[in-house]
């Protein structure tokens, strides 16, 4: 399935978040992040700020979660995009 945004929308693949702590054991923390990261796959027209690559900072309540071919992703507003990492 291909999904489009339209006008300031984003579509973003959310990235798994982990913590590794001194032992070198990795911990999924899912449940007590408040800012989520992802990678923009696509967006729509009207989108100045971000480009297709980039790793977009958003609260985790931000835009409406679905699957494409079973992957989460995440379709939010531009300006619900809090910040973007440096590569």
């Amino acid at each position: 399935m291909k999904v489009q945004p339209l006008n300031d929308k984003v579509l973003v693949r959310p990235k798994k978040v982990e913590e590794t702590i001194h032992s070198g054991i990795v911990i999924k923390v899912d449940g007590k992040v408040e800012n989520i990261r992802g990678e923009i796959i696509d967006f729509g027209k009207d989108v100045m700020l971000v480009q297709k690559g980039d790793t977009a900072i958003f609260s985790k309540y931000a835009g409406t979660e679905f699957k494409i071919d079973e992957v989460k992703h995440v379709l939010l507003s531009e300006h619900d995009i809090i910040g973007v990492e440096d590569k």
